[in-house]
């Protein structure tokens, strides 16, 4: 469930219903909307506001809500009024990093371990396939605009069901992007990638980037387990950034 621009108590609505429908809740908990004082955000996490902690869902995503024109059908998005769209504040980068620390000691102090960067979990409840990805694993999606990955190659179905329909009935696979590797674009991805779960990555992984790594460490960003990397909870609300600073070393190569 993502709430753009509802009130908390339609947002608590909204989960309810969703956690009736199915025995394993899977809510998005957005933690800021723009124009969103600190109590309204703090409210939003709280028991009586958006109901999140009082659903005891095995799994929570986090993010942070802007305000988005349209919806994936292309409609106008809920809530969304063009004629204020040039007057929306934003939070600040500081705001946001804010909101994200709050929803963290909330979250963890109600049982949720932040497992990765915008996913918390109950323990033995963590999404086996987001794990995967993050690990660099191999994995087959099936449908339109949908993705997999399997040794050297990727590949995304285009977003096209009339198209995708028609090639199957042709015996024909479906159209779609292809994204080729090379195994050092792979071991990097598997770097940063990795980086984005808390229990980060090991010394060999991060072979290729370790002075880089070191950098970071310095910077307070990293943190040297003995064993391998990981994100400290600074870096963890600065994961582009890491993930870029890792990333342009082979630019500068």
């Amino acid at each position: 469930i993502s709430v753009y621009a509802l009130t908390s108590e339609e947002g608590s609505r909204m989960a309810r219903e969703a956690a009736e429908k199915q025995n394993s809740s899977l809510p998005d908990k957005n933690c800021s909307r723009p124009r969103r004082g600190r109590s309204d955000r703090r409210s939003g996490l709280n028991a009586d506001g958006s109901g999140v902690i009082p659903l005891r869902p095995n799994r929570l995503a986090q993010g942070i809500a802007g305000a988005r024109r349209r919806d994936y059908a292309g409609q106008a998005a809920p809530g969304y009024n063009p004629a204020s769209h040039n007057q929306i504040n934003l939070l600040s980068e500081d705001e946001e990093i804010e909101t994200l620390d709050l929803a963290q000691n909330i979250l963890t102090a109600e049982g949720y371990m932040h497992y990765e960067i915008s996913n918390y979990a109950r323990p033995g409840f963590e999404c086996r396939h987001n794990l995967d990805c993050w690990r660099g694993g191999e994995y087959i999606g099936l449908g339109p605009a949908a993705s997999s990955h399997a040794g050297l190659m990727r590949w995304t179905n285009l977003p096209d069901l009339g198209k995708h329909t028609e090639a199957l009935e042709r015996g024909d696979d479906p159209p779609r992007e292809i994204d080729p590797l090379d195994p050092e674009l792979k071991q990097l991805e598997m770097i940063v990638f990795g980086l984005r779960i808390a229990e980060g990555i090991s010394k060999a992984t991060g072979r290729i980037r370790e002075e880089k790594l070191r950098e970071l460490c310095r910077e307070g960003l990293v943190a040297d387990t003995g064993e391998g990397w990981r994100l400290s909870r600074r870096g963890f609300f600065m994961a582009d950034y890491v993930g870029r600073e890792l990333l342009a070393g082979r630019n500068a190569e």
